[in-house]
């Protein structure tokens, strides 16, 4: 295996664990924070949005201006899939210069999404304690 084909699964597999933990939500749990000191969902997944237009800006040869990204007021549902375009956009960025650029798929979208995921499964669970935990696996 590559490096290129390592990376292309670990973030097949990082999306669909954010995604997963996401799934069957609804609006109110979307915004809740049951732990103060944590970010909602929605927090969590403008602020990853965040760091999928960092990676845009920065393999285009900017610098990201962090705090500044303002995700787009939409529903929960349409934000979501407003995340899941800007990701896609930022993993074919990213795919662009891996090569001689690794660090920004690896650190800006794999290791910071799997972060989030951690959390995003505590929240989930303290909201729903039958919620599954398991679903975020595939396998």
């Amino acid at each position: 295996m590559t490096a290129r084909e390592l990376i292309e699964k670990q973030l097949e597999e990082s999306g669909y664990q954010f995604n997963a933990c996401l799934k069957d939500l609804t609006e109110e749990n979307f915004e809740a924070k049951p732990v103060a000191v944590m970010m909602s969902l929605k927090e969590i997944v403008e602020h990853c949005m965040e760091a999928c237009q960092a990676v845009i800006t920065g393999v285009a040869g900017g610098k990201h201006d962090w705090g500044t990204f303002q995700a787009p007021a939409l529903p929960m549902t349409q934000l979501i899939e407003h995340f899941n375009i800007l990701r896609g956009q930022a993993v074919s960025a990213g795919l662009s210069k891996f090569d001689d650029e690794a660090h920004w798929l690896s650190d800006y979208l794999v290791l910071h999404e799997t972060y989030h995921v951690g959390q995003m499964v505590a929240i989930r669970l303290t909201l729903d304690e039958s919620w599954n935990f398991y679903s975020i696996y595939r396998h």
